[in-house]
């Protein structure tokens, strides 16, 4: 048994999947022979106070997603200081800016161990022009000398790793999954029809995502109209928010889906919710993972995703879900009908499910390969 790691998570949000992937982490392993700190921004109440509930320090962190913010500086040198008073032997950072200030300060500071997970890479985003993707990729190689090691939430992004050449040598990055505990998405919760005054006999088709360019909501507005078209007693509820809120509202309107769809906006009770839906929906123009389709589908919800990142290796077609081009609301649309129309396809799908997850994206699993891949780093810096 080796001494206690002292560990820092870094992240530029605390929103969404990366969020909860940092939550689980630490409430499972903090005082079992690790003591984590986390420095993020504070964007997410929620998760910022259970971490504190866990005895974890919570540092605030100024920092932006924006790359080209200025206030990024001001969170390298809050990291400096951090990580100087800190002592620690491990620093494991997250998201694109998250990543690039957090290495490089660890490095400076001295940390023998910096590990990055790579949540998504941005140069590899179908956004942006050819210039701009070119920068960022040239930044990651840059990056590539202040990291000792690589975790890739999907093969997907491991693959994207090597083959641009910004990881020269396999054994410096690891695939760790994402993973969900069963138990704790499937507790007897309250189906939430009432709490959005849903008529019976209604279907409810949902997706759950930060309101953003990634997300696809727009494509799923469109889709939301062709299934309507074919389906009138369909609601659509769509849970989260962000910069593209009253956008994509005045999108529903123009569609004419201002009594068909809901805007819930982020809710503590999002497994209610989506405990009511009849499909699930991802269409989002890119996605390393998807952490958000391992809980519908421990609730038995049959998926309509998008083909990007890793998201195939969570849903194979036409066996637990669908996959559909990107970009294609008439495909999207043609595939959620079809489950909506088909209750034996879907309980054939919600079996199929629940056997992938456990073979495959178990958070006890999760667990135990970042205990292990913590230890053996830290052993072997000694």
């Amino acid at each position: 048994m080796c001494d206690e790691i002292k560990l820092l998570h870094i992240s530029s949000t605390a929103l969404g999947g990366v969020g909860l992937h940092l939550l689980h982490i630490c409430s499972r392993l903090n005082g079992k022979g690790f003591k984590f700190s986390v420095a993020i921004q504070d964007d997410n109440p929620d998760i910022i106070q259970k971490l504190r509930a866990l005895g974890i320090k919570v540092y605030p962190l100024s920092i932006k997603r924006s790359p080209l913010s200025v206030k990024n500086m001001k969170g390298f040198v809050q990291l400096l200081k951090i990580m100087k008073k800190g002592n620690y032997n491990i620093v494991h950072t997250h998201t694109s800016v998250g990543g690039a200030i957090g290495r490089i300060a660890a490095k400076i500071a001295g940390v023998p161990i910096v590990l990055w997970t790579i949540h998504g890479w941005a140069f590899d985003y179908p956004i942006g022009g050819k210039l701009k993707r070119g920068l960022f990729y040239l930044i990651e190689r840059f990056l590539d000398k202040f990291t000792d090691h690589y975790i890739a939430v999907s093969q997907k992004m491991k693959d994207v790793g090597l083959n641009s050449k910004i990881v020269h040598n396999e054994k410096r990055i690891s695939v760790i999954y994402h993973g969900i505990d069963l138990d704790e998405v499937s507790k007897n919760r309250e189906l939430g029809y009432n709490k959005l005054n849903i008529p019976y006999g209604f279907y409810v088709v949902g997706t759950v995502g930060r309101l953003e360019t990634q997300k696809g909501i727009d494509i799923f507005l469109r889709a939301a109209k062709l299934i309507r078209n074919s389906i009138y007693n369909t609601k659509f509820v769509i849970i989260g928010d962000g910069p593209l809120r009253q956008n994509l509202s005045q999108l529903a309107d123009m569609l004419g889906l201002s009594n068909s769809v809901i805007f819930t906006g982020w809710r503590e009770d999002a497994y209610d919710l989506i405990r009511m839906m009849d499909v699930f929906c991802l269409a989002s123009r890119w996605e390393a993972f998807g952490i958000v389709l391992l809980e519908a589908m421990a609730m038995g919800k049959p998926i309509v995703a998008t083909n990007v990142g890793g998201v195939p290796e969570i849903v194979t077609d036409r066996i637990n879900g669908f996959i559909t081009k990107p970009e294609d609301p008439k495909d999207f649309a043609k595939k959620v009908i079809l489950l909506l129309k088909d209750p034996r396809l879907c309980e054939e799908m919600k079996k199929k499910n629940l056997e992938k997850i456990n073979k495959m994206f178990l958070l006890s699993n999760t667990i135990e390969k970042y205990k292990t891949l913590y230890r053996n780093l830290y052993i072997n810096a000694l």
